[in-house]
């Protein structure tokens, strides 16, 4: 067993000690189930203060294993010890742009945005030709004439204001 885990299996036999004193030995088995699943609890929070404050605050017997969670939760928040902020370097920040730099910026994207739109037209036409489709087109009906698909369709057409 290494020195952790001796110094823990010590803490939560001592716990049941206190808190079970008729049945320790059994507590004491029965705790050992609570030591793999409070791992996220560094080993200055099993200290003699701790477990004085857990097992005074368990006081109706055998701690359950939320009840140890809680009150040693409780007791670590309390007296853990402060970690000094560091202070972070400040950013680089890049140069500002002159404005001959920010035109020249704007021509080269302009540049490059219609370029890109020429190469779409382009695939797109090779992709129409490839295929034998035809872009569509819109296609519009005068009044008269969706007056007369509806009445074929047997439809009332929109009211249509004289």
């Amino acid at each position: 067993m290494s020195h952790v885990r001796a110094h823990r299996a010590q803490w939560i036999a001592m716990l049941a000690k206190l808190t079970s004193p008729m049945e320790a030995a059994q507590a004491a088995q029965a705790f050992n189930a609570y030591l793999p699943m409070l791992q996220d609890y560094p080993d200055a929070a099993f200290t003699h203060a701790s477990l004085d404050f857990v097992a005074s605050e368990c006081r109706h017997g055998v701690p359950t294993y939320g009840d140890v969670r809680k009150h040693l939760g409780a007791w670590w928040k309390r007296n853990r010890p402060e970690v000094p902020e560091l202070q972070a370097p400040a950013p680089k920040l890049p140069s500002l742009r002159t404005p001959e730099e920010a035109a020249e910026a704007h021509r080269t994207m302009v540049r490059a945005t219609a370029e890109l739109k020429a190469l779409g037209d382009r695939h797109n036409a090779a992709f129409l030709k490839a295929s034998g489709h035809q872009p569509l087109k819109a296609h519009y009906m005068t009044r008269a004439q969706l007056t007369e698909a509806y009445k074929r369709a047997g439809l009332k057409g929109p009211e249509v204001p004289a």
